[in-house]
């Protein structure tokens, strides 16, 4: 029964790998879920599909893919992750990977669709910050313990490491959806 079970699930798991995109207009095939190849031509530049491509990513003019980290592996396969910012705030959840050899360009990733907010925030980082201690209601904070703050300094051996939390503007919704409509700007 055990051996059943595994041929079905192999089979099912082959099939998923091997879907493709119907779609002639998207110029890029399905491999896998949401991996897809790209046209050779954009080997030299790959940062030119995204500006170039902006629709077929279901992308807005106001959506901007920037470069966050980039690093080769032993297959000499480089591997650059970009994150999803929409009128220049960060979309949580809102990354792409392209991956490029010599000769190829591949890509998967997870971006958000359809954001429709306002980017400008109707609190300042530091009244955000009172709004989330005043909810949260803690008797005492980490950064408000002497030794708690001595012992990150010294683990990272950082002067100015503390716990005291930093603000950081962003895009998101509770569930993370790829569907933009619910997304609201928050700290």
């Amino acid at each position: 029964m055990k051996k059943f079970y595994l041929g079905l699930l192999i089979s099912l798991f082959s099939t998923a790998i091997f879907a493709q995109d119907s779609n002639p207009q998207s110029n890029s095939k399905t491999v896998y879920s949401n991996w897809k190849t790209f046209d050779n031509s954009y080997l030299d530049s790959p940062e030119k599909l995204f500006s170039e491509k902006k629709a077929n990513f279901g992308l807005s003019k106001n959506d901007d893919l920037q470069l966050k980290s980039q690093k080769a592996d032993e297959l000499a396969i480089e591997h650059k992750r970009y994150q999803q910012y929409y009128k220049g705030v960060k979309v949580e959840g809102g990354e792409y990977i392209l991956h490029t050899s010599s000769k190829k360009m591949w890509g998967n990733g997870r971006l958000v669709h359809g954001i429709d907010a306002a980017s400008t925030p109707s609190l300042n980082e530091a009244a955000a910050l009172q709004k989330a201690l005043a909810w949260f209601g803690a008797e005492k904070y980490y950064w408000e313990d002497p030794k708690q703050e001595a012992f990150l300094k010294d683990t990272k051996n950082d002067l100015d490491a503390t716990y005291y939390p930093k603000g950081e503007l962003l895009f998101a919704e509770e569930n993370f959806s790829q569907n933009g409509s619910a997304y609201q700007l928050l700290w």
